[in-house]
């Protein structure tokens, strides 16, 4: 049985809109608890009132307690709980949805964000059991961070002031760096063959062609030195000329420059070049000079052509340099340092963005385009639910001591009125 008739403007509780009925109501319930008690307890209306009391589910406190300071990191491993960016009073339903959505957004910018990173985490310390602990490591470390920044930087205002500057710088910051290298971190995932095929090409024209061109300047920078020997040979050879016959040096200065009067070419043939006067030996460095630069010239044409011929460089490496190949590749063509791979991941994501070859950046784009977008869309929201009027109401200390005490007193009365009525059931 209801005992709503009893209490005076009942029906209206809590928004009469005459003052005068709601201290009648007041001072009635006030004078008459176990009235008021009775009314509530079987009002179908205040049903979660009464559960609430019943159980001790007095709205959390806003000082942080050890339970949560453990705890939090579990809680904001996934989401950003919604109900965590507004207080305990005064909550309406229009701002839970908005709430909602405020932290679908984040947890959906702050997941994304984060994922894209693991794979940089992973290969950065080269793969294996330790990049699998590191990738776990910056996992639960970057989303716990991103959540709980984000939950503060939203409601930072109103429940830790303190906090509220920092929290909004944090959580921008980890943003946007997360937004920056998911980038690279969606390159690695997708985009595995172009940077095989990148790195290789790296290394046909940074080592393997280098190493040919090197050997044809080497050898036409002997031939110009050569040809300064020729240079000097004839220079003295001239003067040699102009001495007089009668002069006692004159034959001791041809052998140093031709040798011997009268002797062929031929006979120098099998004589060391070092031995050799000056004419001689700078006529056959010119010409052993001039053979090297046809060598190295034929190597390097050959090797173009064997360049040209696989197609692609990942192919000659692993047809002409199998060596090499199995240095820098596993068997599948897959690069084979986990710390190459992020380097290259990062050197050419940034070459192609800058040049505007955006065809080869492929999904990785899409994911830097959806991490921007939703980073966005995310600090744009909290932004706006910091400022909201509606949230702030929800932090009031004195109408959330009021409702504290509101639910320890009818708890209070709930238990007492069941105590009674067990020591009358046990008197009869």
């Amino acid at each position: 049985m209801t005992t709503t008739h009893n209490v005076p403007e009942a029906q209206n509780y809590p928004n009469s809109s005459s003052d005068k009925k709601w201290q009648d109501f007041l001072e009635y319930s006030y004078k008459n608890p176990e009235k008021f008690i009775e009314w509530i307890e079987h009002d179908p209306r205040y049903k979660d009132i009464v559960a609430k009391a019943k159980e001790k589910k007095i709205v959390i406190s806003e000082e942080p307690s050890l339970s949560k300071n453990i705890s939090f990191c579990l809680r904001y491993l996934l989401i950003v709980p919604p109900n965590s960016l507004y207080g305990r009073v005064k909550v309406s339903p229009q701002l839970a949805r908005w709430a909602d959505a405020v932290a679908i957004t984040q947890s959906i910018s702050n997941i994304w964000d984060t994922a894209t990173a693991v794979p940089l985490a992973y290969l950065s310390v080269g793969g294996g059991f330790l990049g699998f602990f590191f990738a776990a490591l910056i996992t639960v470390i970057a989303q716990t961070f991103s959540n709980k920044t984000a939950e503060i930087a939203a409601v930072g205002c109103h429940k830790h002031q303190r906090l509220a500057g920092g929290a909004t710088v944090g959580w921008v910051a980890m943003s946007a760096l997360l937004t920056l290298i998911s980038g690279y971190g969606s390159d690695i995932v997708t985009n595995g063959s172009y940077l095989a095929e990148y790195h290789a090409d790296k290394i046909v024209k940074e080592n393997v062609l280098p190493k040919y061109e090197r050997n044809l300047k080497t050898a036409e920078a002997k031939v110009k030195d050569a040809q300064k020997l020729i240079q000097k040979c004839e220079e003295q050879f001239k003067e040699w000329q102009s001495l007089p016959k009668s002069n006692p040096g004159r034959d001791a200065s041809y052998r140093k420059l031709n040798g011997p009067f009268g002797v062929k070419p031929s006979y120098w043939d099998n004589q060391p070049t070092a031995q050799l006067p000056l004419c001689p030996r700078s006529l056959r460095l010119e010409h052993e000079s001039k053979e090297e630069i046809a060598k190295a010239q034929k190597a390097l044409n050959q090797t173009k052509s064997n360049i040209d011929e696989a197609g692609k460089p990942i192919v000659y490496l692993q047809q002409f340099q199998p060596k090499l190949y199995a240095s820098e590749f596993t068997e599948q063509g897959n690069i084979r340092s986990g710390v190459k791979i992020v380097e290259i991941a990062i050197t050419s994501f940034n070459e192609r963005l800058l040049s505007g070859n955006l065809g080869s950046l492929g999904f990785s784009l899409i994911g830097l385009g959806i991490s921007v977008i939703t980073t966005a869309m995310a600090v744009t929201l909290t932004m706006i639910h910091r400022r909201l009027p509606s949230v702030a109401d929800t932090f009031d200390r004195s109408l959330h001591n009021a409702q504290e005490e509101f639910f320890h007193a009818v708890g209070d009365g709930l238990r007492n009125k069941q105590g009674k009525n067990n020591s009358d059931h046990q008197d009869s």
